[in-house]
């Protein structure tokens, strides 16, 4: 009891990380027919052909997608009964507001995932607009499915993404930085990197 149907807007990197790692019956609609070949054959995700298809079936509908076409995308929404659905959406750096403006005051999950996500690490804050408590729970799960979530309030919502959003950038520049000290003391490339990810990855886990 309780349970959600959930239907993927979009299978890029990110929709698809998620739909790998719920690893169980989820939809998606994914224009790209090579992707949806490669989903579902490695997941167990089902394409289906239209979006009304996608609205029809599910409770919470994530849109993964990018943001220049959301708009685009929030334009063909509001044509649909979007009554108890609930819209996750994990385009960052876009208001509630802005959602509100287009479909009106729908139960919405603001997400912004970095990319570790797509390995199943990420960082994600979260705010939710209008939801009870059993449908926040269908939410937390399909989002803990990759990695460490954090409820905040919208303002703070930004300060996770300053940290988790750009921090890997500069991890990739340490790990950078002393894998080219291990190969000025004469180790391959491919072992200095290991070395140094190694180094990083139980670091981090201390």
């Amino acid at each position: 009891e309780g349970k959600m149907n959930i239907g993927f807007l979009g299978a890029g990197n990110m929709g698809g990380a998620y739909i790998k790692a719920l690893n169980k019956e989820v939809l998606f609609y994914e224009p790209n027919k090579e992707r949806v070949e490669e989903l579902e054959a490695s997941t167990k995700g089902k394409s289906v052909d239209t979006l009304k298809e996608l609205i029809d079936k599910s409770d919470i509908i994530v849109l993964g997608i990018k943001p220049q076409i959301l708009d685009i995308v929030l334009e063909e929404l509001k044509n649909y009964d979007l009554t108890g659905k609930i819209i996750v959406t994990m385009v960052v750096g876009v208001k509630i507001a802005h959602y509100i403006k287009y479909l009106g005051n729908i139960k919405l999950v603001r997400t912004m995932p970095n990319t570790p996500a797509q390995v199943g690490e990420g960082v994600t804050g979260v705010s939710f607009n209008d939801l009870n408590q059993i449908e926040k729970i269908n939410v937390m799960e399909i989002l803990e499915s990759c990695g460490l979530v954090l409820e905040k309030k919208k303002k703070k919502l930004d300060i996770i993404t300053a940290i988790s959003g750009s921090g890997p950038a500069y991890v990739f520049l340490l790990i950078n930085a002393l894998a080219d000290g291990g190969v000025r003391l004469g180790l391959s490339k491919t072992e200095a990197i290991k070395v140094a990810s190694q180094t990083f990855l139980g670091a981090a886990k201390m």
